[in-house]
């Protein structure tokens, strides 16, 4: 009864419905990359691709924040898909610092789709170089962090241990533990974190994207994710 009233107060003030079952529909996703069309075709990208065209078919209002110094503050809507394109104001010889250098314009993005057309429900930062950004938000807007891990710096390493190696392997660990939920394509990443990352099983959803319908099991995650989220704050 007191919801139905609230409802129809803030239709007549055309104000947003902050009801708590209004807040239990998950509303709009921000994905975080390195990689997307038409600057690269990659896993990454055409992972991020078809995860985003399932959101739009959800009607789910979705963002895509990508690297592309070409295309630098542009902004395209493909399939109803919104893609913003950031880059870095200067080219690091480390692949760590332009990662931190890249998270910068990455916050500032998100920040003009939270602040020029609303809340943002949750996060997915793909790759390890968007995990900066993917934390800073997370702690920032005080919404749930998902993070994508294609492969490891202890796969990428190949046994090499020096300053730049545990500092990604830092990363990397601090991501996975902040996150609420880990995905990866690969049954050795998923071995590798267990065994490396001290992470439960039950954290880790393993995507193969040769499977029907897999962008299901994402989405079905984000909802999860999502309703645990707004059973914690309702």
């Amino acid at each position: 009864m007191h919801d139905a009233v609230l409802k129809k107060i803030l239709k007549m003030l055309e104000v947003e419905d902050y009801s708590s079952e209004n807040h239990k529909r998950l509303k709009r996703v921000v994905l975080i990359s390195p990689d997307f069309f038409p600057r690269k075709i990659s896993e990454i990208s055409v992972t991020i691709k078809d995860v985003a065209e399932k959101l739009v078919e959800h009607n789910i209002d979705t963002h895509i924040i990508a690297y592309d110094p070409l295309k630098y503050e542009a902004s395209d809507e493909i399939n109803g898909i919104k893609v913003h394109y950031v880059s870095t104001p200067i080219n690091a010889y480390s692949p760590l610092t332009w990662s931190a250098v890249f998270s910068v314009d990455i916050c500032r993005k998100v920040a003009d789709i939270f602040h020029n057309e609303g809340d943002i429900d949750l996060i997915h930062s793909h790759d390890w170089s968007t995990f900066p950004a993917g934390i800073n938000l997370n702690t920032a807007l005080k919404k749930p962090l998902l993070v994508n891990l294609y492969s490891l710096e202890v796969q990428r390493s190949h046994g090499i241990d020096n300053l730049y190696t545990r500092s990604v392997k830092r990363l990397e660990k601090q991501a996975v533990h902040i996150s609420e939920k880990v995905h990866t394509t690969k049954q050795s990443v998923k071995h590798d974190l267990l065994k490396y990352y001290d992470v439960s099983s039950d954290k880790i959803t393993y995507i193969n994207p040769l499977d029907y319908n897999w962008q299901v099991k994402v989405i079905s995650d984000y909802k999860k994710v999502y309703e645990k989220y707004v059973n914690e704050v309702f």
